[in-house]
């Protein structure tokens, strides 16, 4: 019979088992995916069964059963759910393997998200790298600043950014200009994270040339100075970045 979830003693501080119900499951077979759960319930993860959807996180469907597939979509629930064939003889571990699986996999795309939408900023101003931290904290994306090259590879060696905001003229207190550091960036071989960012060069030299220069040293993308917001809110949704509108009150001028 499915319980509900009960509370952990607070002297073990184990998280609280993840609630899942079971759709298209009968007899035995669901009896025996019951017990599995009420099993795993000091394991990590942790489950329990529970008797609605509504209330379950996950869930366990039978498989080769069109109306089970056709409630979840209509519940919007389908990537919660894994699917268990009931033509062989059922394996509740098994199951619990797929469980385990989906959060495994969710996990991963939440790092990788966090990743993405974290920001290093290169530039000797820090008016400059105030602004553009302005403009890209309210679009979702969040920054870390450094005022030379030695900073930002100190940086990269510790945290995982999706994208790095690059000066090309990083200033007499960096070892390296902002090319040189850019093919750093491009050619490491170790990141938190394991893949290196994107780098988008940011210059008041706004030409061809330096475009060019730019792309031939692995930046991604080009950023004018004074920057744009605009521009810079099609730079993220084309990296598929960020929120590109931006609140009004936060809207500004180009620093001086």
């Amino acid at each position: 019979m499915p319980v509900r979830c009960a509370p952990q003693p607070t002297c073990f501080a184990m998280p609280a088992p993840l609630p899942v119900a079971l759709l298209g499951f009968g007899g035995a077979d669901r009896h025996a995916l019951v017990a599995a759960l009420e099993a795993a319930a000091l394991r990590t993860p942790a489950y329990c069964s529970v008797l609605g959807v509504d209330d379950a996180r996950l869930v366990i469907a039978a498989a080769g059963q069109p109306e089970v597939r056709s409630l979840l979509r209509t519940l919007g629930r389908g990537e919660d759910a894994v699917f268990v064939s009931t033509r062989v003889p059922l394996d509740p571990a098994q199951a619990l393997r797929q469980l385990d699986g989906l959060l495994a996999r969710r996990e991963a795309e939440a790092q990788a998200r966090a990743v993405a939408s974290r920001a290093l900023l290169v530039d000797d101003s820090e008016i400059a790298l105030h602004y553009l931290r302005r403009q890209l904290e309210p679009r979702g994306v969040q920054a870390d600043l450094a005022r030379h090259s030695d900073r930002a590879l100190d940086l990269l060696a510790q945290q995982a950014y999706g994208v790095v905001f690059l000066d090309l003229d990083l200033g007499e207190e960096s070892r390296v200009d902002g090319l040189t550091l850019c093919q750093q960036i491009r050619t490491r071989l170790i990141y938190p994270g394991g893949q290196p960012p994107r780098v988008v060069m940011v210059s008041a030299f706004n030409d061809p040339v330096h475009r060019v220069r730019g792309a031939l040293a692995g930046a991604e993308g080009f950023l004018g100075k004074p920057l744009d917001a605009r521009a810079l809110g099609r730079l993220l949704q084309c990296f598929g970045l960020g929120d590109a509108a931006v609140p009004r009150a936060r809207r500004r001028g180009p620093p001086p």
